[in-house]
């Protein structure tokens, strides 16, 4: 493979190409096995407490009081297949509107189009924070989940929201899980489109909100700044940040008999990688292959309702 790097990442192999990277699970050949392995590694107690308390460290100690965190955070990814909601469709372009299709089985009642509410974005939302933490060393500035008030809300704005100390780069990252590469690559584009004007609401709406328990140590450092400036432009100006990260996450379906690392790459390399906000701004695309979008909620599904009944037991 031409320029592409392997690297061993606990239980992953790593791949890597300048900014592209993807991330196939040891287990990807066996497909009964692959699933359980992959929500094992990311839904485990450590990882699943420490997203929850914006502590990627936290190590898990049995109690009734973690174990009560536990059980109320998985709720928000328990897929509730029988709540419907209304989607207009009438807004997207064809490609879009096709794919979309596609990716969120759609039922027409009555002239209406309805999608099933599912917990994909909020999946992989959530396994996107635990890259950018465990393999990038990026410090989460407030965990998206954080800011919804229903189990079934979807996570709206940007997907992600991270720093690097190291660099004095803030990441805000963007999410899909879809059945193939190509579908994800086209609603990353469809999602990059209307970006700038994303993360300068994402100043006001998350960074400038004072109630909202946001990462310590980034709060120490931009607090000041925040409070004084009236939009993100005035913000990176005054507290000099010149650069900006963009990372975007696909988990995706493929052939798991066949799994073509070039042609990930070939396909992430379509997405766009402009200028944003009037800053230098670097985009790293990742690849999760997923084999199959279905059958991975229909087995996380599973195994969170037998973590659902173990954490409610354990209390």
């Amino acid at each position: 493979m031409t320029g592409i790097i392997k690297n061993e990442h606990e239980s992953f192999n790593v791949y890597l190409k300048e900014n592209q990277y993807s991330f196939c699970h040891i287990d990807i050949k066996d497909e009964n096995k692959f699933y359980k392995s992959l929500f094992n590694y990311f839904f485990n107690e450590d990882k699943l407490l420490g997203y929850a308390e914006n502590n990627f460290h936290l190590k898990f100690t049995p109690s009734k009081i973690s174990y009560s965190k536990l059980y109320k955070n998985l709720l928000f990814f328990i897929d509730q297949k029988n709540l419907l909601r209304n989607v207009d469709l009438t807004t997207f372009e064809q490609t879009i509107d096709r794919i979309l299709n596609d990716e969120l089985n759609i039922e027409n009642k009555e002239g209406e189009n309805y999608i099933r509410i599912d917990k994909f974005g909020k999946i992989g939302e959530y396994i996107f924070s635990h890259i950018l933490s465990e393999y990038f060393k990026l410090d989460c500035i407030i965990p998206k989940i954080k800011l919804t008030t229903s189990y079934n809300m979807s996570v709206f704005g940007i997907d992600t929201l991270f720093y690097s100390s190291k660099n004095n780069l803030i990441f805000f990252g963007e999410s899909k899980v879809s059945k193939s590469i190509e579908n994800g690559v086209e609603l990353i584009k469809h999602s990059l489109k209307d970006y700038e004007r994303q993360i300068k609401n994402e100043f006001l709406l998350t960074l400038s909100n004072r109630m909202l328990n946001c990462n310590k140590d980034f709060l120490n450092i931009f607090k000041n700044h925040i409070d004084e400036c009236i939009d993100f432009d005035e913000f990176a100006k005054c507290a000099n940040i010149r650069a900006i990260g963009i990372p975007v996450f696909i988990a995706h379906g493929c052939d798991n008999n066949n799994l073509n690392i070039e042609h990930i790459f070939k396909e992430l390399s379509r997405l766009p990688q402009k200028a944003l906000c009037d800053l230098d701004t670097t985009y790293y695309s990742i690849s999760l292959p997923i084999i199959n979008k279905d059958k991975l909620m229909a087995s996380f599904t599973r195994e969170m309702q037998n973590k659902e009944a173990e954490y409610k037991n354990a209390r």
